[in-house]
C-alpha cells in the first residue's frame, strides 16, 4: 500500500502573523519535547531534548497554554 504524499510532510506552522512582546521577544515552542523558550531569535537547540533549532516555532501566549513563568 502506498502513502499519500500529505503523510510524508513534516509539520509546518505558519507564524508569520505572530508578533513580538513589547520586548521584541517571542515565545518559541519546541516540536518534540514541548518546551517553550522565550527570546529574541530562534533558539539554536532546545535545553531539555537537545534537539536543533529546525524543531521551534513561534506561538502566541494569548492563545496557547503555557505557563507564565519562563
Amino acid at each position: 500500500m502506498m502513502k499519500s504524499n500529505d503523510e510524508n510532510k513534516f509539520y509546518q506552522n505558519d507564524d508569520s502573523d505572530i508578533k513580538p512582546d513589547e520586548n521584541g521577544n517571542f515565545y518559541w515552542k519546541c516540536f518534540v519535547c514541548g518546551a517553550v523558550l522565550k527570546q529574541k531569535e530562534k533558539p539554536e537547540y532546545c535545553p531539555l531534548c537537545q534537539k536543533e533549532e529546525t524543531f521551534f516555532f513561534k506561538i502566541d501566549p494569548e492563545t496557547e497554554n503555557i505557563r507564565r513563568n519562563l
